[in-house]
């Protein structure tokens, strides 16, 4: 008798310490898994700030090509018009001195 209650504590004991453990054990493997998913958030957000930089660069890039180019068709067409209005001034003169350009 005596020596089954022996063996019922130390099983109740053992099972206690078990169940401890156990418990321990999730609570540690639930706090790695708060940490692992905190971290890969934090790298996700590096990416994409990395990424949205560079989209940002290569727009202001093609916003500043885009507006370098509209201002050279813009000088273009008004070296144009001056360019019109010279041609008629000069043969204005020439049909006022009448002379063939």
């Amino acid at each position: 008798m005596k020596q089954a209650a022996l063996t019922f504590q130390r099983r109740y004991v053992a099972n206690k310490k078990t169940r401890y453990y156990s418990n321990e054990y999730k609570l540690k493997k639930l706090s790695a898994i708060t940490i692992e998913t905190w971290y890969r958030a934090i790298i996700c957000g590096r990416n994409q700030r990395e990424s949205y930089k560079k989209l940002k660069h290569a727009s202001v890039v093609i916003q500043a090509r885009f507006r370098a180019n509209r201002m050279r068709d813009k000088e273009y067409d008004e070296f144009r018009k001056q360019l019109c209005q010279f041609k008629s001034i000069v043969e204005d003169c020439n049909k006022g001195n009448g002379t063939k350009t």
